[in-house]
């Protein structure tokens, strides 16, 4: 037996014509915002990693 969300070709999820604002890309440039975020978000992961393979000194 064939179920109905099956039986119909002709509906999906995602139509290929659609644009998702995840595809879009922005050229605008980087904001001091985006900018402040990334550095702090590299230092943090430079501090977290440090922390993982010396805890002795923390």
């Amino acid at each position: 037996m064939i179920s109905s969300a099956s039986a119909s070709p002709q509906r999906s999820l995602c139509s290929a014509g659609s644009t998702h604002a995840a595809a879009k890309i922005s050229n605008s440039p980087p904001t001091m915002e985006t900018i402040l975020v990334g550095l702090i978000a590299l230092a943090l992961l430079a501090y977290l990693m440090v922390a993982m393979l010396r805890p002795e000194k923390f």
